[in-house]
Parts: C-alpha cells; structure tokens; sequence
C-alpha cells in the first residue's frame, strides 16, 4: 500500500541532493505566493486588465474585449459556456472572462470579488458578453516559464487599448516584497481580527527564526 505501489511507480531517489543547512537548496526558496486570490496563471490577464482601466473612462465605453493567451490557460481557464457565466466562486476564481471583466470593474481582484453578488452582477454578466478568448502561439512557446497574457480592448468610438503582460509581481522575475506581504495579510485578516492583532501576527513572523514557542502567535490570531 506504499507510494510506489499506490501512486508513483518506482524511481529513484538520490539524498546526497536534498537541501542541507550548508547548501540552502531548499525548494520554499523557490515557491511563489499569488498577489491575488485566484489561478496563478490568469495573474498576468488581471494586471492588463488594471493597466487598460486606468487608460479608458470605464467600462460603458467598452465594445469588445479580447483575451489572447496560452493554449493552457485558453483549455482551463475559458474552457466552456461556464466560465462566461460562473455560478459559484470554485468556477469564477478560474476563469478569464470573469477575472479581466471583474479587474476593469473594481480595479481589484479580492476574496469579495468571488462572493454571490459579484458574481451575479449583471453588469459583469453583460461585460462578459463581450469578452472572446483565443490562444496567441507566441504565448504559448513562453509557458510555463512565463505565464503571459494580452488584453485588448475595443472602444464604441473604435479605439483599441492593448496591454500585453509577461509576467508579473508574485513571479520569478518579481517575486512578492516584505510590503506585498503585509498588504495582502492585512487584506485577509481584517474581516476576522483587529489591526493591532495583525500587528502582534507580523512582528512574530518578522522574526521567527528567533521565536521559541507559538502560543502569542496563536493568542494573537484568536478570533473573539
């Protein structure tokens, strides 16, 4: 009933290259946290959905909007009629059109921007209408090790606004600062503890290498 047997078949595996307190090669070194609260790879799409908000004056004025991608992210992420009309937040935090309609909406993708209200809002419902998702080969030869994706958007007045993204914070290139940190930590724990409580949590992680127990960690977190 072991692994080999259940799971993997048999390979091999070589100690001698593990990580060691002498070489640092630890894998967490090289593990990513998302900025946003939904797929990783649709990321990319959100940040040119942001970019093109802050250079057209809202969403009324938008015709048609343009989703280019990878062949992945074109497969999973905008794969049938679902995910141009999502019923529950398991098929929105995956989808592309939801995501892109939803960041040019609230200038934000938040765990609120996947709750019963936004997902029925016939505003974003009637913008998605308007969304087309198409892969872009050039994109694809960059996956995986760049999750890219283009955005265009198509004005009434025939204007076309494109922002294309590479990568993106939370990538290799840039992964996520001590302050990103912070921010998304507050962002989650507001709805369950206070901010002085936040402040107890982020100064014992800020130094845990020299903590010796975990009960203020834990007292601090407590939800009343």
């Amino acid at each position: 009933m072991g692994f080999f047997k259940q799971v993997s078949g048999p390979f091999e595996l070589d100690t001698n290259h593990f990580a060691t307190p002498d070489n640092g090669d630890y894998l967490i070194r090289r593990s990513l946290t998302k900025t946003f609260p939904t797929n990783g790879e649709l990321h990319t799409a959100v940040w040119a959905a942001l970019d093109i908000r802050k250079r057209i004056d809202g969403v009324k004025d938008i015709a048609a909007i343009k989703i280019e991608t990878s062949e992945f992210n074109r497969r999973v992420l905008a794969d049938t009629p679902e995910k141009w009309l999502p019923k529950t937040r398991e098929t929105a935090d995956h989808s592309l059109p939801y995501n892109v309609v939803r960041a040019l909406l609230d200038g934000d993708i938040t765990v609120g921007s996947y709750c019963p209200e936004k997902i029925a809002d016939p505003v974003a419902i009637a913008l998605m209408d308007k969304v087309s998702v198409v892969e872009d080969p050039a994109l694809t030869a960059l996956f995986p090790r760049h999750l890219a994706n283009r955005v265009s958007v198509t004005l009434v007045c025939g204007e076309h606004i494109v922002s294309e993204m590479i990568t993106g914070p939370g990538s290799v290139e840039t992964p996520m600062t001590d302050c990103d940190f912070e921010r998304k930590f507050r962002r989650m724990a507001m709805p369950h503890i206070d901010t002085s409580a936040q402040a107890e949590v982020l100064g014992f992680v800020a130094g845990l290498e020299k903590q010796t127990r975990f009960q203020p960690l834990f007292k601090a977190m407590a939800v009343s």
